[in-house]
């Protein structure tokens, strides 16, 4: 083969219609970091790439960049403005970045041209399923093995301010007794809960009345924030503050204590079957008392049967406070696995860990056990109502320090 052939295949080779095969087959092959530096090759070379506009901007998606994936739809639509497949991917990606209203007007504009077009119909009916007002009833009770008996009533609301913005408010009370007491909480709180791109953001701010019996009631603000970001396909980390009342029972109430709380997570898929999510924080508590935690967990799925794998928490006080449940050391370690089963509208889900516990830095180890189980119908796809059951000896979240405690619950949600 002479120089001169040689020179014409590299030529060919880097001519933008083989760049483009490259590109594509990467695509098809589902290797996507090669498929986007290639079709980003392609559009240094040729910009007006309708082709590479678009499937770069499918896969820019994937990732969570959802504005710049736009840029690229919008780009390949303005070559191709009668590509109804264009429409549709633009369609999608604007409802997934909450930009409902343009989404909608897609949709619309895609029917017009067919009113066949079964995925448009389906995607306009989520988006605008996705506008709709919701409204959470929850009822719960529960008693623990030093006699803690609760009962919540909470009703939560959410509508579209905006695209991309949602207003929240919820109120609810609590009915607490122990046997040296009862007590009550009633509580009301507003917020925005605000996604744009890869980022969500959440700000929400109310009030908590307190009444114990024997004492004087009072009222406290409550605050909350909180951002999570999706910063890739396999990745997502959040970070939250919040300021309320430690009033979890009846003996809480009364005691005046107040809370700051700092926390960090972490969700990832390092591989195509396990998921990793790790989480740590600090609180502060108005009695000068402070908390550390740290959390670690790894799950596996079980084919189509649900998912198992272990956790890993450990928190830990400055010191022992008066009242609820402060230990210098608290560490746990379990294997936890979740089933569920679906069949038609009906899910039932069993939610089970077993693992050994240690309460305090000289304490021996002891067993912790926890089971969960809850059957939800959905009716509709806003539509559903969820009742649950749960056992534990885990002092993973006692606020008092018991061991045993039993939990039921009844929630419906409505899309309005």
């Amino acid at each position: 083969m002479s120089v001169l052939d040689l020179l014409v295949i590299t030529l060919l080779a880097t001519e933008p219609a083989a760049q483009l095969a490259r590109a594509d087959s990467a695509y098809f092959a589902g290797q996507d970091e090669a498929a986007r530096r290639a079709y980003r090759e392609v559009l240094a070379r040729d910009p007006r790439s309708v082709r590479a506009n678009h499937r770069l901007g499918l896969l820019l998606s994937r990732v969570g960049r959802l504005d710049s994936a736009l840029v690229l739809i919008a780009r390949a639509r303005e070559l191709e403005p009668r590509d109804p497949g264009l429409l549709l991917d633009e369609a999608r990606l604007l409802g997934w970045a909450g930009r409902l209203n343009a989404s909608i007007a897609d949709y619309h504009t895609l029917l017009s041209l067919d009113p066949d077009d079964s995925d448009a119909r389906q995607g306009l009916e989520r988006a605008q399923h996705a506008q709709r007002p919701r409204v959470e009833l929850d009822y719960s009770v529960s008693e623990d093995s030093d006699h803690n008996v609760n009962g919540s009533r909470t009703v939560t609301t959410s509508f579209a301010i905006a695209d991309g913005v949602r207003g929240l408010l919820s109120g609810g009370s609590l009915a607490a007794s122990d046997p040296a007491r009862d007590a009550s909480r009633t509580f009301g709180e507003a917020g925005l809960e605000a996604a744009r791109g890869r980022a969500q953001l959440t700000l929400a701010g109310g009030t908590r009345w307190l009444d114990p019996a024997g004492a004087a009631s009072r009222s406290l603000s409550t605050y909350r924030a909180s951002m999570n970001v999706r910063a890739s396909r396999q990745l997502s980390v959040g970070a939250g503050f919040a300021h309320s009342p430690l009033d979890e029972t009846a003996a809480l109430i009364g005691s005046g204590l107040e809370v700051d709380e700092l926390n960090a997570s972490i969700d990832a898929e390092p591989g195509a079957r396990l998921s990793l999510s790790a989480g740590g924080g600090a609180a502060w508590l108005s009695d000068g008392n402070r908390r550390t935690s740290v959390l670690i967990a790894v799950m596996h799925p079980l084919a189509r049967l649900g998912s198992f794998g272990v956790l890993g928490r450990v928190l830990a006080y400055e010191r022992s406070g008066v009242g609820y449940f402060s230990p210098d050391r608290f560490a746990l370690a379990e294997a936890r696995t979740v089933l569920a089963h679906s069949r038609g509208a009906w899910t039932g889900r069993l939610n089970a860990s077993v693992g050994s516990q240690q309460v305090g830095a000289e304490a021996a180890t002891q067993l912790a056990w926890r089971v969960t189980g809850d059957v939800q119908c959905a009716w509709a796809p806003l539509h559903r109502i969820v009742a649950s059951v749960g056992a534990s000896n885990s002092a993973a979240s006692s606020t008092t320090g018991a061991y045993r405690y039993l939990t039921a619950a009844l929630g419906l949600r409505l899309g309005l």
